[in-house]
């Protein structure tokens, strides 16, 4: 199914030339170029008065063990909500991890379970700066903080960056119990151990319209539910709230045969909202050591853009480590998609398990085009992976 997946998608790709020999390269900093000083890169929106120039965003890895089970759950997870952005990606025997974006650290809630660091998300916050907090780190990951000199920006425990919720130990597994705040950050940083300032502000984490412009309606068909598959294990479903134009995220146990909605404990029983749903297909194999999930990153491939209650296909690159995320257009131009101001959630995805992705309860066509208004192309001799 990989190879046939593979082979129709990069088919969908050829007319999507590359202008150089690392996608991006070439192109990168033109989201850079074009943003208002006025605007916050990781939202859009436009930057409040007490706004943080020249300090560094952070990056958290939140735990995403979900199992029947309350000692051996991080679920629920606090400070996704008021994350600017939230990464999903898979990191080892089918399960998956949150990394949490946050522009201004002084207004950071408590935010965790805090868990450890994968090369994967390494390679999606270096190219915004982020001081980065983990507890511990994947040899990759490891290798690629320390070959790319990061050590000044890696926030780590041992300098009191985390704490321990007393009242969860003994009711959860010792790795759920573990947060950070902005004022145990703020502390740390005071130290004088991190390099927290920056020269310029942070890249652009999209090509953004313009906050004080009518936000874009996307071109292609009303989608009001998406679901997809990380693993054989753990799957989600993203459903549209047309009442406050959001999305709220159902994760699903696979092996376990139950959900949840996800929901920030900061906050009670209220589901974590988003405004932009970006899903971003691409292999996904096993390192060496069997285990650790390898993503690829370096190429980019297909992807569905989701606002509003519509999706727009587009095309997605990075390169390499310290090269930014982009988001383009379908044309073979590389021209940078522009994403409307908000939160922003951002799963990528395994292309063994496209024969499992659904829009409005229906198998996507493989190489179905969701860019026109017509009626959506299904499949329904696909089945969903195993």
């Amino acid at each position: 199914m990989k190879k046939f997946i593979c082979a129709v998608l990069a088919a969908a790709l050829a007319v999507t030339a590359f202008t150089g020999c690392v996608p991006g390269s070439e192109n990168s900093r033109q989201q850079q170029e074009e943003k208002s000083w006025n605007q916050n890169p990781l939202t859009g929106e436009e930057q409040s008065v007490d706004y943080p120039y020249g300090n560094r965003p952070v990056a958290v890895m939140v735990n995403n063990m979900m199992d029947d089970t309350s000692y051996q759950i991080s679920w629920p997870q606090k400070g996704l909500a008021d994350a600017d952005a939230v990464f999903e990606m898979e990191t080892e025997g089918g399960i998956t991890r949150y990394m949490a974006l946050f522009r201004d650290w002084t207004k950071m809630p408590v935010v965790g379970p805090i868990r450890s660091a994968r090369d994967q998300f390494v390679q999606m916050m270096m190219p915004y700066g982020c001081l980065y907090v983990h507890d511990g780190a994947s040899t990759y990951a490891k290798t690629m903080l320390e070959t790319y000199s990061y050590q000044r920006k890696d926030l780590i425990p041992g300098l009191g960056i985390t704490f321990r919720d007393e009242s969860l130990i003994g009711k959860r597994a010792y790795e759920h119990t573990e947060f950070t705040s902005g004022e145990l950050i703020t502390d740390a940083i005071q130290s004088g151990k991190y390099e927290i300032d920056t020269q310029e502000e942070p890249m652009n984490l999209f090509h953004w319209v313009k906050y004080d412009e009518p936000a874009r309606v996307l071109n292609g068909v009303d989608v009001n539910e998406i679901e997809w598959r990380f693993s054989n294990s753990y799957a989600a479903k993203m459903t549209y709230n047309p009442e406050n134009n959001t999305y709220t995220k159902e994760h699903i146990n696979l092996y376990r045969n139950f959900s949840r909605p996800l929901i920030d404990a900061n906050y009670g029983e209220q589901p974590v909202e988003f405004d932009n749903v970006l899903l971003l297909w691409t292999q996904i194999d096993k390192y060496p050591d069997g285990v650790l999930s390898d993503v690829s990153l370096e190429w980019g491939g297909v992807g569905y853009y989701y606002n509003g209650g519509k999706v727009e296909k587009v095309r997605w690159l990075k390169g390499m480590p310290y090269e930014p995320l982009r988001i383009v257009s379908l044309d073979g131009t590389e021209t940078d998609v522009e994403i409307n101001v908000g939160k922003s959630y951002i799963a990528v995805v395994d292309l063994d398990y496209f024969g499992a992705f659904k829009m409005n309860g229906e198998v996507v066509d493989v190489a179905g085009d969701y860019t026109s208004a017509e009626e959506m192309p299904v499949e329904p001799g696909v089945e969903a992976a195993e």
